[in-house]
């Protein structure tokens, strides 16, 4: 009996955790921290918002700005960019490093980085005719990626 009782209680905890850990909440974009803010507004000037969120995963906050064009950019808790993914239109030139820029030019010319995302480890782009890339941290090419 001891036993089960823990179980529930157990299993009642988990559910909570998750309950709590993934709460995202729609914010006024004025209300984002100014590293968003001025990111935004440096490479996106002009745009409108559709809506910003803030997402939460149980202590680690990060951001979503979703523009009336359909472009979106992800920020990590450090309010960093993650992701900028356009879909169809390119990528804002003054966010890609200026070696993957190069690479793509001399490489894959006359096509679009609609995606660009980083993490700890590397750079992934995709190119609006569907090909993705990977570099390292110091912008060394990895490889294409499936």
């Amino acid at each position: 009996m001891k036993k089960a009782i823990l179980m529930t209680l157990v299993t009642v905890a988990l559910f909570s955790c998750k309950a709590f850990a993934d709460e995202d909440r729609m914010v006024q974009f004025e209300t984002l921290p100014a590293q968003v803010k001025e990111f935004v507004n440096t490479h996106f000037n002009g745009v409108g918002v559709a809506y910003a969120k803030e997402e939460r995963e149980f202590v680690v906050t990060g951001y979503e700005v979703m523009f009336t064009t359909g472009e979106k950019v992800e920020f990590d808790r450090t309010c960093a960019w993650e992701e900028v993914d356009c879909k169809y239109s390119a990528v804002p030139a003054s966010v890609v490093p200026t070696q993957i820029k190069d690479f793509v030019a001399q490489k894959h010319p006359d096509v679009k980085i609609v995606k660009i995302s980083r993490d700890r480890w590397d750079y992934e782009i995709e190119l609006n005719n569907g090909l993705e890339l990977k570099f390292d941290l110091q912008f060394n090419f990895i490889g294409y990626d499936d």
